[in-house]
């Protein structure tokens, strides 16, 4: 394993500050801790959990993993996800506040007068101790510093490859038990041809030229390409991401992650309150996401409306959704819900709760593959990579991946090409356009603007992410929620919970060990081990709120590393609320015996033995009481980012017009999620894809205009 350029710039003291941070929240139990854990599993899970099980997971701590691998060492995995997942200036916080804790004068401010000497010299008692009071603490920046060092410790144990023997105790298959066999074969007997991508010699040829060069090859990059190419347009698509043919996916959480998503990852918005997800790779977050195909409801549809956009109450917008729809097999014939689907549903059956089954671009088949958001080895989720860049493909669209757009080229404020860093290198190159639509995403659309010269105050801001809070809750068997189909059901329950449907659904979240170990409190090493050990009994509802006023943005640092600042607002901090309230009452309806926030400083909830469990218990109708009082979970999560360039009539309040083109270039498009006037609320890929089919007009269209 390379060690992380960071190692070098820290102290012998830092590093030893590391190393027993990891080791605060994943420790080695002493005798006592370990024998509280074996009676608390005798007295509720004598059969499910053994005696060996519970000794094993005590005597690991988080370096002590490192002691099974010759050339892996915790210490060294923490630094390089603080290296891929923070930019520069974060990085250099980080660093200072592992200098912070090596020294007692700091130590002293940091524990209000506790401790004067390092972190590292605390007894382990002493520094668990002041974890929880940095958790408890009325200052957000302690609350905040504990549950990055969580976060950490648990990305180092139960989400790396290295943590395979975790895993195992816990009954988890590291890697996907059946697509990684080396014989694999898939369902349908072979694989698709590799899509053929430019190589050097062929992207450097001087005087390249293109009709359209679209930058990005996701939901937006996708349709474009197909649609533009298929009007006998000559097509080049630029994606900063890798290909990966279906038969190199790498079916586990750490390697999925590292190598599919932005930052290797979940990364932090500037303040660490949102931790988000978006794919980094050839097709996008439709190669990663969990093929839930949702086409946007009536009132977003007059949302835009009401802004200008009539297109998006027309019948010609409803023709391309269906269109779309059809062109990736969004149905839902093929659907056999897993056990946290069904839970969901039997849920909401029983309180009168809306449900429904979510159509999976799968076109009918059978998807059993919870591995799917490290992308679909079967090659049955019909992600752009399997349709619509195929269609680009087979009208002559050429490819260019691993190569990062700086900027678009301009002359006389119209688009002319664009000039990239090619397959990862510092090697410039300039390749010439008519028309360049810049399909990067949310994230990083904006930047390619700001960096094209273009300076309309809207760019970057205006981002809205669908802010996600979990409730959990454990059964008294095995769910296995990564076991068979991600995202198959759905609850409308609390979508209008303030009357101006801008509310909350429930989902159910694909969610492994790594993953899993993050979202659960820590309340101390024995606590969260008791609780990994029961993660095969967990149910992770997602509370997924369409954001309405929260304050969110995207910006630049000067090594164009993207930073996201986001507040949450009241209202929608409100609308998070009524999803979580929804979502413990589900979860108790269908035999949920104990209930947890993600935040150490809500108890949790938790039915007797022999005590029914039912939504009208009063002890667990005061508990929701109580979690209304205390407010939403510290520490949002989101996969779905938009909005940040987005669609209007006027420039003082919108990016591009209607048409998709912006108000400052001509011929420069754009194409992606980053157009949306508002949140969606439900997963945005067929919308995304749905308004790019509609651009797609007008960019073809605008050639035949400039033959008049």
């Amino acid at each position: 394993m390379t060690k992380s350029t960071l190692h070098s710039q820290l102290s012998e003291g830092q590093l030893q500050t590391l190393s027993s941070v990891l080791d605060t929240f994943i420790c080695k139990l002493d005798d006592k801790n370990t024998e509280k854990m074996v009676g608390h599993f005798q007295r509720i899970a004598p059969l499910t959990i053994t005696e060996d099980q519970v000794r094993t997971l005590a005597k690991v701590s988080a370096t002590s993993l490192s002691q099974l691998h010759d050339d892996w060492h915790a210490v060294d995995e923490a630094l390089r996800y603080i290296e891929l997942g923070m930019n520069k200036a974060d990085q250099e916080k980080f660093l200072k506040i592992l200098q912070w804790l090596s020294q007692g004068s700091t130590m002293g401010l940091l524990s209000q007068g506790k401790h004067w000497t390092g972190f590292a010299d605390l007894t382990l008692k002493q520094r668990g101790k002041l974890i929880t009071d940095w958790q408890h603490s009325r200052f957000a920046m302690l609350r905040s510093l504990a549950r990055g060092l969580a976060a950490i410790s648990m990305r180092v144990t139960y989400f790396a490859l290295q943590g395979q023997p975790l895993h195992q105790i816990l009954g988890f298959p590291t890697k996907d038990p059946i697509r990684s066999l080396p014989d694999y074969v898939p369902p349908q007997g072979h694989y698709p041809e590799r899509l053929v991508m430019l190589s050097y010699a062929e992207a450097t040829q001087p005087d390249l030229h293109y009709d359209v060069i679209v930058i990005g090859s996701g939901a937006g990059g996708g349709v474009i390409a197909a649609q533009v190419a298929s009007a006998g347009k000559r097509v080049l698509v630029i994606e900063k991401g890798k290909y990966y043919h279906e038969t190199e996916f790498d079916l586990c959480e750490s390697k999925g992650f590292e190598q599919l998503y932005e930052k290797g990852g979940v990364f932090p918005s500037s303040d660490g309150s949102l931790g988000m997800l978006a794919g980094s790779v050839f097709g996008g977050s439709t190669t990663v996401n969990w093929s839930a195909s949702l086409k946007p409801q009536h009132f977003v549809r007059e949302d835009w409306a009401k802004q200008g956009l009539t297109y998006y109450t027309s019948p010609k917008f409803a023709e391309d959704l269906d269109r779309v729809c059809e062109r990736i097999g969004a149905e839902t014939s093929g659907i056999r819900h897993n056990k946290p689907n069904q839970i969901l549903i039997n849920g909401c059956k029983k309180l009168g709760y809306h449900y429904d089954n979510i159509p999976q671009n799968t076109g009918g088949k059978l998807h059993p593959c919870h591995w799917c958001y490290t992308g679909c080895k079967d090659g049955i989720k019909n992600g752009t990579m399997n349709t619509w860049l195929r269609d680009a493909a087979h009208h002559g669209a050429h490819f260019l991946d691993r190569t990062r757009v700086l900027r678009v080229l301009t002359e006389h404020d119209r688009a002319i090409g664009v000039e990239c860093l090619i397959h990862n290198s510092q090697q410039k190159i300039r390749i010439r356009a008519d028309r360049v639509v810049v399909s990067a995403g949310s994230l990083h659309s904006p930047g390619v603007l700001k960096r094209s010269g273009l300076k309309n105050p809207n760019i970057g801001h205006h981002l809205r992410v669908h802010p996600v809070s979990f409730c959990s809750g454990k059964m008294d068997y095995a769910v296995d929620t990564w076991n068979s189909s991600i995202m198959t059901a759905i609850s409308n329950v609390a979508e209008n919970c303030q009357g101006d449907y801008y509310g909350a659904k429930l989902e159910v979240g694909g969610v492994h060990p790594g993953l899993f170990s993050s979202l659960m409190p820590w309340r101390g090493a024995r606590e969260h081990k008791q609780l990994m050990l029961e993660y095969r009994n967990f149910v992770p509802l997602v509370v997924l709120v369409r954001d309405k006023d929260s304050v969110a943005s995207v910006s630049y640092d000067e090594q164009g590393e993207v930073i996201v600042d986001f507040k949450i607002s009241k209202h929608d901090a409100n609308s998070v609320m009524a999803g979580l309230v929804a979502g413990y009452r589900v979860l108790v309806a269908e035999g949920a015996r104990e209930l947890h926030t993600s935040d150490p400083r809500m108890p949790p909830f938790v039915f007797e033995v022999g005590e029914e469990a039912h939504v009208n218990h009063p002890r667990f109708i005061a508990w929701l009481d109580q979690l209304q009082r205390f407010g939403i979970p510290e520490g949002l999560a989101s996969a779905h980012l938009m909005g940040s360039c987005r669609m209007g009539i006027s420039p003082k309040n919108s990016v591009v017009n209607p048409y998709g083109e912006t108000h400052e270039v001509k011929h420069l498009f754009v194409a992606d999620a980053s157009v949306f006037p508002t949140s969606t609320g439900v997963n945005p890929m067929v919308s995304t894809e749905a308004v790019s089919y509609g651009i797609a007009k007008h960019v073809i269209h605008s050639f035949n205009i400039s033959k008049l």
